[in-house]
C-alpha cells in the first residue's frame, strides 16, 4: 500500500494521466515577497536598505527613484538587480549617487524563475 500512495504522489507532482485518471495540473508556486524592509545609515549621497528574503531566494529587483514613484513603470532612478549565493536572516544593499536633502521611495521584489513577487513598499527616506 505505501508504493502506492508514493505513486499517487508522483502522479500528482508530474500532473500525468494513467489508467483513467483525469490530468491534475500541479499548483503554481508563489513567489515570495520580502519583508520587514528599511532604510538605515542614510547619509548626504547614500543609504542601506535593509530586508528580510525567504529562505529559498536568492534574486531581487531593488528600485529607488523620488518619493511617490510608481515601481515597475520605467521612472525609477535606479534598478538594482541584486544576487546572492547565501542567504542570511537580514540582508542588505548600498544605494549611492543620490541627492543631498532629497526623499526617496524604495520598492522591491523578489525574483523567482521569471515571474516576481508583489512589489514591497515604498520605504520612504530623505538624505542629509
Amino acid at each position: 500500500m505505501k508504493t502506492l500512495k508514493t505513486l499517487t504522489i508522483l502522479i500528482f507532482m508530474m500532473g500525468l494521466s494513467i489508467h483513467g485518471f483525469s490530468q491534475i495540473n500541479p499548483v503554481s508556486t508563489v513567489c515570495p515577497a520580502p519583508s520587514d524592509a528599511y532604510v538605515a545609515d542614510v547619509q548626504t549621497s547614500q543609504a542601506t536598505f535593509f530586508w528580510q528574503p525567504d529562505k529559498f531566494t536568492s534574486e531581487w529587483t531593488i528600485e529607488i527613484g523620488p518619493e511617490g514613484f510608481t515601481p515597475g513603470n520605467g521612472t525609477a532612478l535606479k534598478t538594482l538587480d541584486v544576487r546572492v549565493a547565501r542567504v542570511t536572516p537580514l540582508l542588505a544593499e548600498k544605494i549611492t549617487g543620490l541627492s543631498s536633502s532629497t526623499y526617496y521611495s524604495v520598492f522591491i521584489k523578489t525574483e523567482c524563475d521569471g515571474s516576481g513577487s508583489k512589489w514591497v513598499g515604498p520605504v520612504i527616506f530623505k538624505t542629509r
